[in-house]
């Protein structure tokens, strides 16, 4: 099978990822200014987001290993 070539899917799934990360950053960045329970808030929050960027990457790796996507990001 040849690689695909301007695979629609993985662009998706590679926008999906880069917000994904995104959100990751700005909820990690956000502890630093939280203490006690509005810290323990904002740490689920940052780590259903860590949740929600390792999925998306699996997804993504998973997509490309099967249609034979190039997946520089």
């Amino acid at each position: 099978m040849t690689p695909a070539l301007g695979c629609k899917d993985l662009e998706l799934l590679k926008a999906r990822l880069h917000a994904d990360i995104r959100v990751y950053g700005d909820f990690a960045a956000r502890l630093i200014l939280e203490t006690g329970a509005e810290f323990d808030k904002a740490y689920q929050r940052a780590q259903r987001a860590k949740d929600a960027y390792e999925h998306s990457r699996q997804i993504l790796n998973q997509h490309a290993a099967e249609h034979h996507c190039e997946t520089e990001i």
